[in-house]
């Protein structure tokens, strides 16, 4: 049995974290939209898929998966961006999801 690696020191998972959060708030890299009613939101798929996996479906494609209630648009491909449309999840709990994915921590409010 391999022994455990040690945890990072605190120093590097707050950098991490940081600039986490530093990408979450810029949109310079972002290839992903998911639109929910009254708001999208700009992502990662790097990032975000391997967290959310009705996400990395929608991204991949896989109809199985999927249901009538999120969808990948037909032009669902820009230059930059990938487009998830989610009918029945709110923009509030789509921004505590991606707050979560990012940074492991949970909006207040």
């Amino acid at each position: 049995m391999a022994d455990r690696q040690p945890d990072p020191p605190s120093s590097w998972t707050k950098s991490n974290t940081k600039a986490l959060r530093s990408l979450q708030d810029d949109d310079e890299y972002t290839d992903l939209i998911i639109k929910c009613p009254y708001e999208d939101f700009r992502a990662h798929r790097a990032i975000v898929c391997p967290q959310w996996l009705l996400i990395k479906a929608a991204c991949e494609k896989r109809p199985r998966v999927l249901d009538d209630r999120l969808r990948v648009n037909a032009d669902s491909t820009t230059f930059t961006s990938q487009i998830i449309t989610i009918d029945d999840i709110d923009g509030e709990t789509v921004e505590w999801m991606l707050d979560w994915i990012y940074t492991g921590n949970l909006l207040e409010g």
